[in-house]
C-alpha cells in the first residue's frame, strides 16, 4: 500500500488562490483541501492529517482573522511544528509579531518560486535566494483587482461564509439551551426537596404526637393481652385478676398512658 499524499490546507476566499495553487499541488501527487472561514481552518488541523497550512492573514470568520488562527496553531502545543505560509497580495505585509514559517505573494510570484516555497516549508528542498527568482508571475486567473479595490465576493461564497455563521450560532444556542435546561431541573428538584421536606416537617408536628400515643397504645393493649393469656394459663383466676391488674398499671406508667 503507498504512502498517502500530502495534504495541504488552502484558507482563502479568493478564487485566484485556488487557481493558481491547485495545478502546482496536484502536480507534485499532492492533495489540497480549501476553506473559507478560520473557524474551517482549526477544525480541519485537528480531524486532518495536514502538512501545511496556507492562508490568507485578513481570511474572516467570526471576529476571528486568518493571523489570528496562526497565532493560535504556533501557540499550541500539538500544532508548533506544522508549517503555516501567509498568502500575500500586491502590498499587503506579512502581520507583525505573528509567528510564520515564511510567506507567498500569489500575484507577484510565479509559478517555480511559489512551488520552491510550498517544498522549502515542507522540507522537501534548501532556501533559494532571492536572486534566483527573477521571474515574474503571469497573471493569476479570475478577477484582477487594482490596488485599493476589493473585489465583491462570489454569491457562493457568500452563501457559504452564511452557512457556517448560523453553524456556529445553532451549536452556541445548541450549548447554552442545554446548560439552562439543566439548571432549571436543578432548581426544581430543589424545591421539590424543599417542599417535601417542609410537608414532612408540618405532618410530625400536627400528626407525630397522636401516632406515637396511637402506637403506644397499641403496644400495651398486645402486652395486657400476652399477661392475661399467661396468666390465664399458669394461675387461678383469683390470682390472675390481681396479676394483671398490677401488669396493666405497669405498662401505663411506663408508657405514659392514661
Amino acid at each position: 500500500m503507498g504512502e498517502s499524499p500530502r495534504r495541504l490546507l488552502l484558507a482563502d476566499t479568493t478564487p485566484d488562490g485556488r487557481a493558481i495553487l491547485e495545478p502546482l499541488v496536484k502536480n507534485e501527487g499532492w492533495e489540497l483541501v480549501c476553506v473559507e472561514s478560520t473557524f474551517q481552518v482549526l477544525r480541519t488541523v485537528r480531524d486532518a492529517n495536514v502538512a501545511l497550512v496556507l492562508i490568507n492573514p485578513d481570511l474572516p470568520g467570526s471576529g476571528v482573522t486568518g493571523a489570528d488562527v496562526a497565532k493560535t496553531l504556533k501557540s499550541a502545543t500539538q500544532f508548533r511544528h506544522l508549517p503555516v505560509l501567509f498568502l500575500l497580495r500586491g502590498d499587503r505585509a506579512a502581520p507583525v509579531g505573528v509567528p510564520a514559517d515564511g510567506t507567498i505573494v500569489l500575484d507577484r510570484w510565479g509559478p517555480a518560486r511559489i512551488l520552491h516555497a510550498l517544498k522549502e516549508a515542507l522540507g522537501l528542498a534548501e532556501p533559494g535566494a532571492e536572486e534566483e527568482w527573477a521571474e515574474v508571475a503571469p497573471p493569476a486567473a479570475g478577477p484582477r483587482r487594482a490596488p485599493g479595490v476589493e473585489v465583491a465576493p462570489s454569491p457562493e461564497t457568500v452563501i457559504r461564509a452564511l452557512a457556517e455563521l448560523v453553524e456556529q450560532l445553532t451549536g452556541r444556542l445548541e450549548s447554552q439551551l442545554a446548560d439552562l435546561l439543566a439548571a432549571q431541573e436543578s432548581r426544581f428538584h430543589e424545591e421539590i426537596s424543599r417542599r417535601l421536606s417542609v410537608a414532612a416537617q408540618e405532618f410530625f408536628l400536627k400528626e407525630g404526637p397522636a401516632a406515637i400515643r396511637e402506637e403506644i397504645a397499641d403496644q400495651v393493649r398486645d402486652a395486657v393481652g400476652r399477661a392475661v393469656r399467661e396468666v390465664a394459663r399458669e394461675v387461678v383466676p383469683e390470682v390472675a385478676e390481681r396479676l394483671i391488674a398490677e401488669e396493666i398499671a405497669r405498662l401505663r406508667q411506663q408508657y405514659g398512658v392514661e
